[in-house]
């Protein structure tokens, strides 16, 4: 062993124990004489606050979250829309998908000196709001822990300013206040110093008003209902009844942690999420079409002959290619097609068609299924199991019988001489 090798190890379990027990920092830029809550009336003129409210809710990214979630019966929930730092801020205001954000809102609140971004969605559905345990019950936790942060290894970054832009607010609203918690405690950041202290500002909602907030603080969106709301009305309720603002968070981060960051990263639609399926399902029967073709003309190799070589790798990837693509598609739409008739089952389980709960039900009925299809396979595979376990039963008693015949036998020869002797004596 050379004498650096030691030396080279116990530097290197040096370095592991210490970033092991490293404990991450909070960093933040706060200024705390600056006020934990700013509120703006009429933050944009009436035309163009119309414009941007109507294109916002007919976004792909607000149909794609919020019909899930009226269907789930979810309350309020904040989506992560977009992140990005500095150089990546021109592109996020060339997005063809955000760019309608950009010039209203993202670059009229945007602070000098932050450097990363963070762009959410609230979305939330009037609920039995005179049934929540009081008029400040909300639904969704604390925002300020919860959902995407910029982070890495060693620190955990507080925004500097969070601004909230009220997009639509039902007209007949009770309830609905935005909660501003202040954090009383800027050695330990947690959510229980803020719910401790309670509610620091409560404010109405209302259409076209900017909330900015000192970035340290804690906010959540009180539940809320509407005139007239019917029982049971998640699956019909008006989209006029749905709440939706805007929450774009701002950081200031160090040049030790700047290069962390992501440049730009936006939603997309669920059809990109589809495309490593296809390639790599082209690529793997390509690859098999490729093998199969070279292997049936390698003989035409032997004799100097590689066009037909070259003819059958060209149909070899092309059939493989083909048939990965169908292998791609029939899975993905069989998978979508599964869940799609799970869904439903659950729908209708939920539509008063179960037994004792609705829980129960499905419990219940995986439970049934999982049964039955293990007795079927017990079923199906009853010969060769069954075979299996008289074989082993067989050549068991076979092994016991041949050591009885043995041991008889045995018995046999040493008891022979003795008789023999007798006789000869007599």
């Amino acid at each position: 062993m050379q004498p650096w090798q030691p030396l080279f190890f116990m530097a290197l379990a040096v370095y592991v124990m210490k970033d092991m027990w490293t404990n991450v920092q909070v960093q933040h830029v706060i200024d705390y004489d600056d006020p934990i809550y700013r509120r703006k009336d009429n933050f944009l003129s009436a035309e163009t606050f119309d414009d941007v409210a109507a294109m916002a809710a007919q976004h792909p990214f607000v149909s794609n979250w919020t019909s899930p979630q009226q269907h789930a019966a979810m309350v309020a929930m904040v989506h992560s829309w977009a992140h990005c730092n500095a150089n990546g801020f021109y592109k996020l205001c060339q997005s063809s998908d955000i760019r309608f954000l950009c010039e209203p809102f993202l670059k009229k609140v945007r602070e000098n000196g932050t450097n990363a971004f963070v762009l959410k969605l609230f979305a939330g559905f009037a609920s039995d709001y005179h049934a929540a345990p009081s008029y400040f019950y909300s639904s969704l936790p604390l925002q300020g822990e919860d959902g995407p942060k910029i982070e890495d290894r060693y620190n955990r970054w507080v925004p500097k300013t969070v601004n909230i832009l009220d997009l639509h607010v039902p007209t007949s609203v009770q309830g609905g206040q935005l909660q501003v918690f202040e954090d009383t405690n800027d050695q330990d950041r947690d959510i229980s110093h803020a719910n401790r202290a309670g509610p620091a500002r409560i404010e109405l909602p209302a259409r076209n008003t900017l909330h900015t907030l000192r970035g340290d603080t804690y906010y959540t969106f009180a539940d809320y209902t509407v005139d007239g709301l019917a029982d049971g009305a998640w699956h019909d309720m008006p989209r006029e009844h749905m709440r939706l603002s805007i929450v774009f968070e701002q950081y200031v981060i160090n040049n030790e942690s700047y290069h962390g960051t992501s440049e730009y990263r936006v939603w997309k639609y669920h059809v990109d999420e589809e495309k490593p399926i296809y390639a790599f399902g082209v690529v793997l029967w390509a690859v098999m079409g490729a093998f199969i073709g070279v292997s049936v003309k390698s003989h035409h190799m032997e004799e100097g002959n590689f066009v037909p070589v070259i003819w059958g790798l060209i149909l070899g990837v092309a059939g493989g290619g083909a048939i990965g693509l169908t292998m791609s598609f029939c899975s993905i739409e069989g998978f979508k097609a599964a869940w799609s008739l799970l869904y439903k089952i659950g729908e209708f389980i939920y539509d008063d068609h179960y037994f004792l709960s609705p829980e129960f039900t499905i419990w219940f009925s995986l439970t049934g299924t999982c049964a039955l299809a293990f007795t079927g396979l017990v079923w199906l595979f009853r010969k060769p199991l069954l075979m299996g376990q008289r074989s082993e039963a067989f050549l068991t008693l076979q092994e016991g019988v041949s050591g009885m015949v043995m041991g008889e036998k045995l018995a046999a020869v040493g008891d022979a001489p003795s008789s023999g002797a007798g006789k000869k004596a007599q």
